[in-house]
C-alpha cells in the first residue's frame, strides 16, 4: 500500500516502481544517445542501427518495365520489314564483291573448265558466308541496344530479320544483282567472255545471317544493365526500440 502524502504526485521514478510491484524493467522510456555515444548505436529516433565504419549498405535495384505483348509482336514486325531491307543490300554487296567464273563462248555453248569453275564457286559461297555474318552482326547489334525492355523477344526477332535477309539476298544475288548467262550469250558472238551466274555450293552458307546475328546480338545484351534504385538510407526503415 502506497505511503505517499494525500495531494502529493505519486514518485514514478523506477526505483518507486520496482517498490511498488511493477515487473522488473518497467519503467521510463531509456533514451538512446547517437552512436559513439554511451548507450546503443542507435543514430536517431526512427532509424535503425548506425552502419559500422567502412560499411557499405548493399546495392538496391528496381525491375525494369517490360513491354506488352502487343509492343513486342509490333517490334517483331518491324525486325521482319528490316531483314527485307537488308536482304537487298545484302544481295546487292555479293554481287559486287563475288568473282563468278568467266567462260568463252564457243560454238558448242560456253566453255569453262571444271576446275575453275569450281574454285570460283568456292569463293562466291564463302562471299555470301562473309556478308551474311557482317551484316547479321550489326543488325544483331542494333536488335540488341534497342530492345532492352523486350527481353527473349530479341531473340526471335533477329532469328526472323536474318532468316528473311539470308533467304532474299541470295535469291537477289542470283536471280537480279548477278549475271545473267542467257542474256551475255544472246547478245555475243563466238569467242567472247561469258560471266557466269553467281551459286552457292552448300546450304550451310545461308547460316552465316543468324550466326551473325545472334553474336551481335550476345553484344548489345551484354551492355544491358539493372537500373539502380534510389538511394535510401538503409537503415531508415527500421525503427528504434522505445
Amino acid at each position: 500500500m502506497s505511503t505517499q502524502p494525500p495531494g502529493v504526485p505519486p514518485d514514478d521514478s523506477a526505483d518507486h516502481r520496482q517498490g511498488v510491484g511493477y515487473p522488473p524493467g518497467y519503467g521510463p522510456t531509456p533514451t538512446y544517445p547517437a552512436h559513439g555515444g554511451t548507450g546503443p548505436p542507435y543514430a536517431a529516433y526512427g532509424q535503425g542501427p548506425a552502419l559500422p565504419p567502412g560499411f557499405s549498405p548493399p546495392e538496391q535495384y528496381q525491375e525494369e518495365p517490360t513491354s506488352s505483348l502487343s509492343e513486342r509482336a509490333m517490334f517483331v514486325a518491324i525486325a521482319a520489314l528490316a531483314g527485307v531491307i537488308l536482304g537487298v543490300l545484302g544481295g546487292w554487296l555479293w554481287s559486287v564483291v563475288a568473282d563468278p567464273p568467266v567462260g568463252v563462248l564457243t560454238d558448242k555453248g560456253v566453255f569453262l573448265t571444271e576446275e575453275r569453275a569450281y574454285d570460283q564457286q568456292v569463293v562466291m559461297t564463302l562471299w555470301f558466308l562473309v556478308v551474311g555474318v557482317g551484316l547479321g552482326l550489326l543488325c544483331g547489334l542494333a536488335v540488341g541496344l534497342l530492345g532492352r525492355k523486350h527481353g527473349v523477344t530479341t531473340v526471335v526477332a533477329v532469328l526472323v530479320m536474318t532468316a528473311i535477309a539470308s533467304g532474299l539476298s541470295a535469291w537477289l544475288g542470283i536471280e537480279v544483282f548477278g549475271p545473267d548467262p542467257q542474256a551475255q550469250v544472246a547478245s555475243s558472238a563466238v569467242g567472247d567472255p561469258i560471266t557466269a551466274a553467281l551459286e552457292i555450293a552448300t546450304k550451310v552458307a545461308y547460316l552465316g545471317w543468324p550466326i551473325g546475328g545472334l553474336l551481335g546480338l550476345l553484344v548489345g545484351v551484354s551492355t544491358w544493365t539493372r537500373a539502380k534504385a534510389p538511394n535510401l538510407s538503409w537503415a531508415s526503415s527500421n525503427v528504434a526500440p522505445h
